[in-house]
């Protein structure tokens, strides 16, 4: 069972969070709480596989809570989960450590799914929001361009192929779709190709495409 916390202001909101997540035979909410203080607290004390943060939280904001989270108990993954999607909002996160960010209009089943997947390593960005906090890394750090054009010119044509979708908010299965592989093939791609940028997760593999020019240069 993935062990689950949630943080989240609204009573209802949370509640229907809760909710959601506890009608997956995989996940156990093990707390919840609308307070950021608290929420490090839990942290310490259940050690969740993932936590579900709202940005907007009382006595801490959650990306502040996000970094204490990170720092203290790195084992927790946090997801952020939230209405606010301006790009500096979405950059802070993952400054922060944050391992994903979805838009409060999500499908239930989606978000169960990328509780899923965060609590296996992955990282998560709604495909929506995908260019524009890239953007934002990059105009934060233009200096690393030539060693990520470098990494990314060491990768097979197919593992470019699967960075392409990547980078484009793809999940593994709809780039098997797109490119006729099994979603197992698409996984050991993905594996592949973050052992070779030295990535520690699906974001940074995106930013780094973004960085080597791969877009412009027509993939």
């Amino acid at each position: 069972m993935i062990k689950v916390a949630v943080v989240e202001s609204e009573r209802l909101v949370r509640a229907g969070i809760c909710s959601v997540l506890r009608a997956s035979q995989w996940i156990d909410v093990v707390a919840d709480t609308d307070c950021g203080h608290r929420a490090i607290e839990i942290a310490r004390r259940h050690r969740p596989d993932v936590m579900v943060m709202d940005v907007r939280v009382g006595q801490m904001d959650g990306i502040r809570a996000t970094r204490v989270v990170h720092r203290e108990v790195p084992a927790t993954k946090v997801l952020i989960l939230t209405e606010i999607t301006v790009d500096d909002c979405v950059y802070q996160s993952f400054r922060a450590g944050a391992a994903g960010f979805l838009v409060k209009d999500v499908e239930p089943r989606e978000l169960v799914k990328a509780v899923i997947d965060v609590a296996s390593g992955d990282a998560i960005l709604s495909p929506a929001i995908t260019r524009g906090v890239i953007d934002q890394f990059l105009r934060h750090d233009r200096d690393r361009a030539s060693r990520a054009r470098a990494q990314v010119e060491n990768l097979t044509n197919r593992e470019r192929q699967v960075l392409v979708h990547l980078a484009n908010g793809a999940g593994n299965a709809e780039i098997a779709r797109a490119l006729f592989l099994s979603e197992g093939a698409i996984k050991a791609h993905v594996s592949h190709l973050l052992t070779k940028l030295k990535c520690g997760n699906r974001v940074q593999a995106a930013i780094k495409a973004h960085e080597s020019g791969l877009f412009t240069s027509g993939g």
